[in-house]
Order: C-alpha cells, then structure tokens, then sequence
C-alpha cells in the first residue's frame, strides 16, 4: 500500500522527526513518499536522507507554487496521477486546502489529514485564518478521516467547524523506547542544590517563554545556583534575550541553538519545563518524560492528557510566572521526590504513548478507509 505524505512546514521540528519516525515504522506494508513545498526546501532534503530515506521518496515543489494557490493544487493533482498512491494524508490547515483541492480532480485515493496543533492561531492573522477556514469547510469532505494527536485538538477542530466529531480520530504520539535510554539519572545537579533546568522548544508566542523567564528571579532566591537552559529558534529569540537582561539573570540563563535531536539536551537537564499558552501532544515533553524528567508544564489541553498532576509532574496556570516559579522550586527543594515523579512519568510514557500503539492504531485506520474506499468503487462499478 502507498502513502504520500504532504508538508508545508517552514522549519524542521518534533512534527518533522515525527514523520520521519511514521514513515519508518509503517515499513513495509506501507511505502512511503513524502511531498514538500517549503521554504527549506534544502534542510528538509538533507533532514530526510540522514534519517535514511532514498530521494525518490521525496518530491520537492518550487514555494512560489503556493502563493497562487492554483499552481500547486494542479502539480498535486498531477503528482497523485503519477504516483497513484492508495492514501494522501496531509499535515496540518494549510496542507489539507492544497490536498483537498487537488482531491477534487482525484476519486481514486482515500485523502486523510492530520492535525498535530490548534488549526488556527492568532500567529497566523486574520486574513489567513479566515481564508484556511472557509476553504477546508469547502473541500472539508474530500477527507475520508482525519486524525488529531489528543482530545484538546479534536475539540478545537471541531469548533471551528472543519471536522464533524465521528470524522475524526485521536491517535497519541508515539516514541520509540530504544532511542530514549535514561541517562545520568543521579541528577547530581538537583542532590547539590544546583538543578539544571531546561526545555527544548520553538522561540515563539505561544511557548511563552517569557513566562518563564519572569519565574527565573522567584526560584534564584530560594535555589541561587540554579541554572535554565532554553534550546531553539525562533521569530521570539531576540526579545527573549533581551529580557533576561533587563532581568538580571543573564548569568543564569543559557540560550542554546535549536538540535535536530533533543536528546542530548534533554539528558543534562534535571527538570523539564513546558509554559505553553497551546500545545497538541508535546513530542518534546514526552521525550524528556521517557528519560524519566520530573517536568513542570502548563495545565491546559493536551498537556493534561500526558501529565498526571503531582504524580510525573506539577502542572499549574500558565499565566501565572509565580506559580511556576514555586512549582519548580518545589521540585528543587525534594530531590528524592522529584526522582520518583521522573521515574513514574518514564513508565506513563511506555504505557501509553510508545510508536507501536501508534503505528498499529494508524495501520488499522489507514487499512479500514481504503477497505471502504475500494468497497464504494466497486458499489458505484455495478451501478
């Protein structure tokens, strides 16, 4: 069975290395072939071929195509014709418009789409968010399922009026256990009241980084030697930066640039913070959770669907930079406590959110869609 995957992200994130994971493990009942239309092209090109995909699974289309919107959808139209794969399954609002246009010059793939984040952002401006929605309500049916990465973003989609709830299917994120190997778990940081704590995260709006930036000067002045490390980019960096020195803790703060994989940065902290304003299924705090980090992340749609408040962690109200700061200083304060919420946040994850169940749910949708797909072509033949 083929699948072409179509992406239109402009950065390479945990959504990239998620894919990459997908197109591996659904090998070899699925072939895979992922189509891009960006604005790194290039870094996705070489992204995909260190994770050891051939270029004839990748298919690369000029950016200028999107901007008038007719162009692309007519090269993947034409490229669904050439390759003839059984499913089309597009990631996020922006793909789904593209696919579902071309769709309708297609009947023969079962077209899916996948949603990993809230649809539409206020980042995204008004202009654009009311044109995404007005057009995936448009072509909306084109999609034979759709599939969100927790209850919050199958609301969300809902609300907005681009799904209808029996279209849509949650499937959690997965990781694969054999790359996450606890490593230094003696958190020699935390036992000597010197905890390093990090997170590894886009620099943008709805991270709301800032947040925990103002909680910095409340945990200095119970744990001085304390040190934060922020790993990433992003549009927020420079204001980020200049934060922290009206602050005054520039000597505490480390930003570091973004990783391709967060796992070395992830093992050297000791406490893992997410302040979110929005998330879906957070790869990033499900990996530091299966290197058994204690986290601290905001209380809100998603988060909640992988954190167990006061068990893997402390989840508080992302608005308040107070409480984070008396959260995280909690953590600090206990090292043998927040060992054992590492460790019970490590067996959470391979519970519940390993790339097995994901990859077996995902098979098991993808298979059913084209099941009914060749049913009703067969039906509409007799007729």
């Amino acid at each position: 069975m083929k699948v072409i995957y179509y992406i239109a992200w402009n950065e390479i994130g945990g959504g990239t290395r998620h894919l990459a994971s997908l197109m591996t493990n659904l090998k070899p009942e699925f072939d895979s072939v992922v189509v891009c239309c960006s604005a790194v092209a290039d870094e996705y090109k070489e992204f995909f071929l260190k994770a050891g995909f051939l270029p004839e699974q990748m298919v690369f289309i000029p950016r200028w195509q999107k901007w008038l919107i007719v162009p692309l959808a007519w090269t993947l139209a034409g490229l669904f014709r050439r390759i003839d794969p059984n499913i089309v399954h597009s990631f996020g609002i922006q793909a789904d418009m593209f696919c579902g246009l071309a769709g309708l010059f297609r009947n023969r793939q079962v077209f899916m789409s996948y949603f990993e984040s809230q649809p539409l952002t206020p980042n995204t401006g008004w202009i654009k968010n009311n044109f995404y929605s007005l057009m995936n309500k448009m072509i909306g049916h084109r999609f034979t399922r759709s599939i969100a990465v927790s209850e919050g973003i199958k609301r969300e989609i809902i609300d907005c009026g681009l799904r209808r709830m029996n279209e849509i299917e949650v499937v959690h994120l997965g990781l694969e256990e054999k790359k996450y190997v606890p490593a230094d778990q003696d958190f020699k940081g935390l036992k000597q009241r010197a905890p390093v704590i990090g997170t590894v995260t886009r620099f943008s709006h709805e991270k709301r980084l800032e947040r925990l930036l103002y909680a910095i000067p409340y945990v200095l002045r119970q744990c001085p030697c304390a040190q934060f490390v922020l790993v990433g980019q992003g549009v927020e960096e420079i204001a980020l930066k200049q934060l922290a020195k009206r602050l005054d803790i520039e000597q505490s703060v480390e930003f570091k640039s973004w990783v391709k994989d967060p796992y070395e940065s992830i093992r050297a902290f000791d406490i893992y913070v997410m302040p979110s304003e929005r998330e879906g299924c957070p790869n990033a705090l499900l990996e530091a959770m299966m290197m058994a980090r204690p986290v601290v992340a905001s209380n809100i749609p998603g988060i909640d669907e992988i954190v167990r408040n006061g068990q893997d962690g402390i989840l508080v109200n992302t608005a308040d930079p107070q409480m984070f700061a008396e959260a995280l200083i909690k953590l600090c304060q206990d090292p043998q406590k927040s060992i054992k919420m590492g460790q019970q946040g490590r067996q959470r994850v391979l519970e519940n959110f390993l790339i097995g169940k994901e990859i077996k749910k995902l098979k098991e949708i993808y298979t059913a869609s084209v099941g009914q797909q060749t049913s009703g072509a067969v039906f509409q033949g007799l007729l």
